[in-house]
C-alpha cells in the first residue's frame, strides 16, 4: 500500500469533505461486538467520535457529533466525560484501539433508545488490537485503485484481540474475533441522494469479505458493486454480486428496522476472477444513526447491525453491515 495512506489527507475545499478511521469486531463464542469511528470536518471545523458495544442483550454507546478540534490530537480525542484512541502499532497492519468513559445504555430490543440517545448513564471500557489479514484493498467510484490518486478509501479485514469491561458486570471479558478496519477520505454527506448496503464478515473457515452495493435513492434497482473476497491467502476484487433482500430496502424497512428492530432477511451472492460464493446474512442487534439536513428537508437513516452470517459451504460467521436510507424531514415517528 502507499505508506502516506496511514496519515492525514490535504482536504479540498469543499464544506463535507471528511477523513475517518473506523473499526468493528465481532467475538461469537463471547457474545461481544463493538464499532467505532472517529472522523474530522476540518472545513467545518468539527469532529466526530461514535462508539458502540454490544454485550448479550445490552448495548453501550457514545455518540458526539460536534467535537471541538481544541478536544483532538490526531486520532486521540478526549471530553469531560470519555477518551478515545486509535493509534497505529505496526501500520498498516495492527492497529488498538481504547475507548473509555461515561456511555449510555439500552437493551438491544430497545432501538428508539439507541436511535434517539436514550439509556441510562454508565461507565465502559474497551481496548483491543486490530491485526490485517492482508494488505488493505482500495477502493473509489466503483473500480478497484490500487495505489491510484483516484483512491479515497481502503478496507481490510482483520482479527481483532483485547477485553471490554461495563460497569456493573464482570472484572471484563476477554474478546477475540474477526472484524474489518477502513481509512476514508473525500466528500461524506450523509443526508444526500446515496443509499447502500455496506457489509464484511470473517468465516471459521478463514475466508472474508467486503461488499457494497451503491445506489441513488431515486434508482434503487441500479446498485453499483464493489468490494473484495478473501480466501485465506489473497484478496480478490468483487466482479459481480447479486444483492437480495426481503423486505427491499427502503423507508417502509428502514422504519422497521430503526423504531422495532426488525432487520430483512439478506442474501449475497458473490463473484471474483475464478471464483464465487452464496452467503446467508441474517441481522441481529442494530445501532441506528440518523442525521438531518434543515436545508434539504431529508433525514438520512444508518442502520448498522452485527450480524450471523454461513456460507453455502457451511462454513459460519459474523460480521458488521450498515444500510443507509434516505427519508424525508418530517419522517421522525
Amino acid at each position: 500500500m502507499n505508506t502516506a495512506d496511514e496519515f492525514f489527507h490535504e482536504p479540498t475545499e469543499e464544506e463535507y469533505w471528511s477523513e475517518s478511521h473506523y473499526l468493528d469486531a465481532v467475538d461469537r463464542d463471547n457474545d461481544v461486538a463493538f464499532h467505532t469511528r472517529i472522523g474530522f470536518y476540518p472545513n467545518r471545523n468539527t469532529a466526530n467520535v461514535f462508539a458502540y458495544l454490544i454485550v448479550d442483550e445490552d448495548i453501550y454507546w457514545l455518540r458526539d457529533e460536534s467535537v471541538a478540534p481544541s478536544d483532538t490530537h490526531g486520532l486521540v480525542a478526549e471530553t469531560d466525560g470519555w477518551k478515545f484512541r486509535m493509534l497505529p502499532v505496526e501500520p498498516p497492519h495492527e492497529w488498538r484501539v481504547v475507548v473509555e468513559g461515561e456511555a449510555k445504555t439500552a437493551s438491544i430490543d430497545d432501538t428508539e433508545a439507541v436511535l434517539e440517545g436514550r439509556g441510562e448513564t454508565t461507565e465502559m471500557e474497551v481496548e483491543l488490537r486490530s491485526k490485517s489479514r492482508h494488505d488493505p484493498f482500495y477502493y473509489s467510484d466503483g473500480e478497484t485503485f490500487p495505489l491510484s490518486d483516484d483512491a479515497d478509501r481502503y478496507e481490510v479485514a482483520t482479527r481483532v484481540e483485547g477485553t471490554v469491561k461495563v460497569e456493573g458486570g464482570d472484572n471484563g471479558r476477554d474478546f477475540a474475533g474477526v472484524g474489518e478496519r477502513d481509512h476514508s477520505w473525500g466528500r461524506r454527506k450523509w443526508a444526500g441522494d446515496a443509499e447502500w448496503l455496506w457489509i464484511s464478515g470473517g468465516f471459521d473457515d478463514g475466508t472474508a469479505f467486503n461488499h457494497l452495493s451503491f445506489w441513488l435513492a431515486d434508482y434503487p434497482e441500479q446498485r453499483m458493486v464493489n468490494g473484495f473476497w478473501y480466501d485465506g491467502e489473497e484478496t480478490y476484487p468483487l466482479t459481480d454480486a447479486e444483492l437480495d433482500e426481503k423486505p427491499s430496502f427502503g423507508a417502509e424497512t428502514t422504519r422497521g428496522w430503526m423504531h422495532e428492530g426488525t432487520p430483512p432477511e439478506i442474501e449475497l451472492a458473490l463473484e471474483w476472477e475464478g471464483g464465487s460464493t452464496a452467503v446467508e446474512v441474517e441481522p441481529t442487534a442494530t445501532t441506528p444513526l440518523d442525521w438531518i439536513d434543515e436545508n434539504r428537508g431529508q433525514r438520512a437513516v444508518l442502520n448498522r447491525s452485527v450480524s450471523r452470517q454461513k456460507r453455502e459451504t457451511g462454513a459460519e460467521g459474523a460480521g458488521f453491515l450498515e444500510n443507509m436510507c434516505q427519508l424525508g424531514r418530517d419522517d421522525e415517528d
